[in-house]
């Protein structure tokens, strides 16, 4: 037989023991997010990579039609 103070020492081992599938199934699914906002992140750095190109695509085009109107005198 156990003693009482044996088994109240080997509760939270047990309870350790316990957690362990609910510790893996939470850290699977925390690694399973994460890299989802990787994948997310990397979209909106290549979405905003293609929005800084059209903004200076769009500030040239600007700048010609400004520079064609100087030289027909409006």
């Amino acid at each position: 037989m156990v003693k009482k103070k044996t088994s109240l020492a080997l509760l939270p081992l047990t309870l350790c023991f316990s957690s362990l599938p609910v510790l893996a199934a939470t850290t699977a699914d925390l690694e399973k997010r994460l890299e989802q906002q990787e994948k997310q992140i990397k979209r909106l750095e290549n979405r905003l990579k293609g929005t800084r190109a059209a903004v200076k695509e769009n500030r040239s085009r600007l700048s010609d039609a400004a520079d064609r109107l100087k030289i027909n005198g409006f």
